[in-house]
């Protein structure tokens, strides 16, 4: 026998109401639903006034049939890059359960070191898709600690960059279907926990890699991205050199590009601070020599 409180019948109806016509939430009341992700592209301007608001105010943010619709960027930035690198850095202090910053590739690169599959897993279809009610029936290693619907919308991502993989917009030699599952299910905890901390209609989680180096990137690093992607983070590259290299894996219609002229220097929070800093600085040095020079006249005319 079961009896539910006034105050939990209340907490009930206010859950149905909250969100039915504003679109506000309580915080983690999406935690259940389906997460569809949204690519979105634009100008670098649209990129950069949208890459720190919460997903709620983002444009094709919705919630519907019990599905979240979450709005994303998947972009490589060339050039001028300090001050958004310097944001992002200052971000990940304030938010480093959902904000990574990675100074190279090559912490994401690493191959699987853990390799349980022997053969085709038999929730493993034969045209490389996930049987997703199937996978959560078995143990599936290091997603069993996230909540069964973040299982379940893991497992679907897989199968979104599985699609990637297996089209035209994945440009090289293609990664076997157990590099794809071994590497998501098995080897990417950095990837696990952020999603875990991931609040749907709040700030996306965002990777942001520097890529200065003039080397041909991981094939594995190439999956996680395209994972993160899967799952709504924000991911950035970032080059002041330009350097090729997610352009040699993906086209342009999974990754967007943006070169950044000194002209066309992005806005930075964390520079602007610096400049509004440097003119306080440069106004106190001013008004001090006025006094000292103040000072010194009054001396002479006391003098005389």
């Amino acid at each position: 026998m079961k009896y539910k409180t006034n105050a939990q019948r209340a907490e009930e109806e206010l859950s149905g109401i909250i969100g039915a016509d504003k679109h506000i939430y309580k915080p983690w009341q999406l935690e259940d639903y389906t997460l569809e992700t949204v690519h979105l592209q634009g100008t670098i301007d649209d990129f950069m006034l949208l890459f720190d608001c919460a997903n709620y105010t983002r444009p094709k943010f919705e919630v519907a049939d019990d599905t979240v619709y979450a709005p994303n960027f998947f972009v490589k930035l060339n050039g001028a890059v300090e001050g958004f690198e310097l944001d992002v850095k200052a971000l990940s202090k304030r938010r480093g359960d959902i904000v990574a910053n990675y100074s190279s590739f090559q912490k994401m690169a690493t191959a699987p070191r853990h390799r349980p599959f022997k053969g085709r897993p038999e929730w493993f279809t034969e045209d490389d898709r996930i049987d997703v009610a199937a996978a959560l029936k078995k143990p599936l290693g290091n997603i069993r600690h996230l909540r069964p619907a973040y299982q379940k919308n893991y497992l679907m991502a897989i199968n979104r960059v599985l699609e990637i993989v297996n089209s035209d917009d994945f440009l090289p030699s293609k990664p076997t279907g157990r590099d794809v599952l071994e590497t998501l299910l098995f080897n990417s905890n950095k990837i696990i926990r952020m999603y875990h901390n991931f609040d749907y209609q709040y700030l996306a989680p965002k990777f942001v890699v520097t890529d200065n180096n003039s080397f041909t990137i991981s094939t594995y690093a190439v999956i996680r991205l395209l994972m993160m992607h899967a799952l709504g983070f924000d991911v950035v590259i970032v080059s002041k050199d330009g350097y090729a290299s997610i352009e040699n894996y993906l086209s342009e219609a999974i990754c967007d590009r943006h070169f950044v002229t000194e002209k066309e220097r992005v806005y930075s929070k964390v520079l602007e601070g610096r400049r509004k800093f440097q003119r306080k600085i440069k106004l106190g040095f001013g008004i001090a020599a006025a006094l000292l020079l103040l000072l010194a006249m009054l001396k002479i005319v006391i003098g005389f």
